[in-house]
């Protein structure tokens, strides 16, 4: 075993804090009782409160990463590997960083990869953690999904012109405004074959906010996003307006920065759909 001190390394996300109760000084007692029981010195403790996992852009993991890296320290101790990173991707990368030489050592799950055995368990327990975090994710999509189709709305904090949210329970159903007739009208216009421009240039005329920083600017963008948002429909307008729409935006070439002109295209389309 190297006889290099090791590192202590700790996290907690906001969301572990709420509801799972990993504090950090529960993972450092834990992780501290390891080394002592063991008489391995000890480098440095660094934590990452209130950082997600699912990346290793941290402060703290940088650090300790690094003094690995530059033969300072024997490896990383953590409480559970998913401390470390949600990432297998990552994961691998960090084993393959440390070779040999350096390990990873997850006090509750047992595992030291200093040996193949603890490295071909690291990809297991990887392999879940990352499984376990695009499961998460997934059902968070589906919930907001669900909520959308349900009419709720999932959005910011600056909802969409000409309507308002209304508070249900823990959730928000959007409602015309008092602004909505007005709002309503750039269908029309889009309709009628007029350009994005010439409908932002109404809107801002008649004192319409947007959802830019100032509420003021309008661009053929925004116009674009309002246009074919998914809240409008059942709120302002129906689905057949917005069809119609659309259908006209994707047919139509549009003034690019530099004047020439060019259709939007499907993915231009499709994140105005998710706007």
């Amino acid at each position: 075993m190297n006889t290099l001190p090791w590192i202590i390394y700790t996290r907690v996300s906001t969301d572990d804090q709420a509801h799972r109760g990993l504090s950090l000084d529960a993972q450092l007692i834990a992780c501290r009782g390891y080394c002592v029981a063991r008489t391995w010195k000890i480098l440095e403790e660094i934590s990452d409160p209130g950082f997600s996992g699912s990346s290793l852009k941290r402060p703290g993991i940088s650090q300790a990463l690094s003094l690995v890296k530059d033969g300072k320290a024997a490896g990383i101790v953590v409480w559970r590997l998913d401390r470390l990173t949600r990432s297998l991707k990552d994961l691998i990368g960090i084993v393959e960083m440390f070779g040999e030489k350096s390990g990873i050592i997850s006090v509750t799950e047992s595992l030291d990869t200093t040996s193949p055995m603890g490295r071909f368990t690291l990809h297991l327990i990887g392999a879940i953690s990352q499984w376990e975090r695009e499961t998460i994710g997934a059902r968070i999509k589906s919930a907001m999904t669900h909520a959308k189709q349900g009419g709720y709305y999932t959005g910011g904090h600056h909802v969409p012109p000409g309507t308002v949210a209304i508070p249900e329970g823990n959730r928000k159903r959007l409602i015309p405004g008092p602004e909505a007739d007005k709002v309503r009208l750039a269908w029309e216009w889009a309709k009628e074959g007029q350009s994005l421009w010439e409908i932002a240039g109404k809107l801002k005329a008649q004192g319409i906010r947007s959802r830019s920083k100032d509420g003021k600017e309008w661009s053929a963008g925004m116009v674009r996003n309002m246009l074919l948002s998914r809240w409008y429909v059942g709120t302002l307008i129906d689905a057949a307006t917005q069809e119609a729409v659309r259908s006209g935006l994707s047919k139509k070439a549009c003034p690019g920065r530099n004047g020439k002109t060019k259709a939007p295209g499907a993915k231009a389309i499709e994140a105005s759909i998710l706007a």
